[in-house]
């Protein structure tokens, strides 16, 4: 029993000085004197607020007009600057880009954007971004976009007589985009011979809108850890792999595409 309670102080002690440090971190804009909106979690930071009714573009204009056009806020332990001031944007973009050409990381996703095997041109940086441009430029140099206008006209075709077919009836006009996106990047970029828009919703398609439009961060508890000690990914990205291994549903969308390009692979 004594040890026990001798654990009890040790514990005490550090459960303070862990929540003093995430405390201490959201002060962080506080402290320079840039404005922003106070976070509504030491822990995750603006996150809620900011991915409320998953318009979080919508929480960034709305935080302009409050706070002006330069402001600071939270995503878990990113701390994210949001301008759009011409003269800070003229220093980032050409001034001084050698100091800016990374991608801002993903908070959930606990890897290294340097090293891991696993991550791709939109998550990397550095060194390994510009390799990874480099080779991917030539897939959309203007002799490639030419070649591909054809196919897409004949997709944009087929929109067309779907459109046509509704024109005596209100009807919401995004799903047929988001199809139309999908049939081009099939046929233009994974092989997909002839167009199937019109001839049902893809099966694909679902999956992807589940993959590209999740749930809040916040919803999720190992989600607002992985947000929450984003600056510790050298220690947390071990047990990101882990449980990686022990649940490979989060691989369903690949999976899926997989799946669809497979008849093309072997054709």
């Amino acid at each position: 029993m004594l040890p026990v309670l001798a654990l009890l102080p040790l514990s005490l002690f550090v459960s303070v000085a862990v929540y003093y440090y995430f405390w201490n971190r959201s002060q962080y804009f506080k402290r320079r004197g840039i404005p922003g909106p106070s976070p509504s979690s030491v822990f995750t930071g603006n996150l809620k607020e900011f991915q409320r009714d998953n318009t979080p573009a919508l929480r960034l204009v709305e935080w302009e007009k409050k706070y002006g056009e330069t402001y600071g806020f939270f995503e878990g332990g990113n701390k994210t600057v949001v301008t759009s001031n011409l003269d800070i944007l003229q220093d980032i973009f050409v001034r001084k880009f050698e100091n800016f050409y990374a991608h801002k990381t993903n908070p959930v996703v606990a890897t290294d954007p340097d090293k891991d095997p696993r991550v791709h041109m939109f998550n990397a940086r550095g060194l390994r971004w510009k390799r990874l441009r480099t080779i991917a430029g030539p897939t959309f140099s203007a002799s490639k976009l030419k070649a591909m206008e054809p196919t897409i006209q004949d997709s944009i075709r087929a929109l067309m007589h779907q459109l046509e077919q509704k024109v005596d009836e209100p009807f919401d006009i995004y799903p047929l985009l988001q199809e139309l996106t999908l049939d081009v990047i099939e046929r233009t970029a994974l092989g997909k011979k002839e167009t199937q828009f019109g001839q049902g919703t893809s099966p694909l398609i679902q999956v992807l809108r589940k993959f590209f439009n999740p749930p809040p961060i916040t919803d999720g508890v190992l989600s607002s850890f992985f947000a929450s000690t984003c600056e510790f990914v050298p220690i947390t990205r071990f047990l990101f792999k882990a449980l990686l291994l022990l649940r490979p549903s989060q691989f369903k969308a690949f999976k899926a595409i997989l799946d669809r390009l497979e008849p093309t692979i072997h054709s």
